[in-house]
């Protein structure tokens, strides 16, 4: 599991109450799942609610109440962030996105996951320079299956960079 996509809250943004206890079931929710899943460090996006046509009315609306939430949450649960639907065009209904919307949410998406695997590697990439700084070179580093790592080459303006990850446990002896 690398990432938790939610896009949800339609109903629960016509009732009043479920919109008021939305953070607190939410987060509940996402816990409890990541411990059954043995997933804390796994991030979770929410996708914000559509916007109607008229801003003035979307400042009023239920679904403007429940985008707030989301970024509460996002505010107060770890590794957790949300993607904007500002701009996206919805059908006749006023309610769901047009097929070229979707495309585009699905690249918000998309753009918010790698921007949590670059924060990640980073993460390692400097977990990995602490050890070598730690080892003075007297203990290899292993690798664990996983593992990130992020190795730079580089002079002047041209950096190749390259990304490996540890897919195979590493055989001792």
């Amino acid at each position: 599991l690398k990432c938790i996509i939610w896009h949800q809250g339609e109903a629960d943004r016509k009732n009043e109450e479920s919109v008021i206890t939305y953070k607190e079931r939410f987060i509940k929710m996402i816990t409890q799942l990541r411990e059954e899943l043995n997933a804390q460090n796994v991030p979770v996006i929410i996708g914000e609610l559509s916007r109607p046509h008229d801003p003035e009315a979307y400042a009023s609306s239920s679904h403007f109440r429940l985008n707030s939430v989301f970024y509460e949450i996002a505010k107060e649960l770890p590794l957790c962030s949300v993607v904007s639907s500002d701009e996206l065009v919805l059908k006749a209904d006023n309610l769901h996105f047009d097929s070229v919307s979707l495309r585009e949410f699905g690249h918000r998406y998309f753009k918010e996951f790698l921007e949590w695997f670059i924060r990640k590697i980073e993460i390692q990439s400097k977990a990995l320079e602490q050890e070598k700084i730690k080892s003075k070179g007297k203990h290899p580093i292993r690798p664990r299956k996983g593992d990130i790592y992020l190795i730079e080459f580089g002079q002047n303006q041209n950096h190749i960079i390259l990304m490996l990850q540890v897919i195979l446990p590493l055989e001792h002896g």
